[in-house]
């Protein structure tokens, strides 16, 4: 277990694909899954090793973004994070939300945008 989540953080890997590299197919990976719902303690583990790898990719991509020089670079590198964004467990994404003003707030329930005006609606 500590081995996968080791790799799970300093690669660039998700959860099944190092599972699928050490051989272990698709019954062994929902059972390990699973055990993160049941130990809680397993589950930090793995948040953890996620946050690593999260805050490396955003590094790495930070520094490349630096040395662009073209627009297909940059929407190179902006995808790869959104990637990496798609692939984060839901609690750590609440982590990196910024939190938003009250005004915010009350013009998102409004059925708002954040700037005041009101939402086109599709029909």
């Amino acid at each position: 277990m500590d081995e996968i989540l080791d790799e799970l953080a300093h690669g660039d890997q998700t959860l099944r694909s190092v599972c699928y590299s050490r051989g272990m197919d698709r019954a062994h990976y929902l059972r390990l899954h699973g055990l993160f719902a049941r130990a809680p303690e397993i589950e930090q583990q793995y948040l953890r090793a996620k946050s690593v790898q999260f805050s490396r990719t955003g590094e790495r991509a930070f520094e490349e973004l630096g040395e662009v020089s073209t627009k297909k670079e940059a929407r190179a590198i902006c995808r790869r994070m959104h990637l990496a964004r798609i692939r984060m467990p839901k609690k750590i994404l609440e982590i990196f939300q910024r939190d938003r003003t009250p005004i915010e707030q009350a013009r998102r329930a409004a059925g708002m945008r954040l700037n005041g005006k009101p939402k086109e609606k599709t029909s």
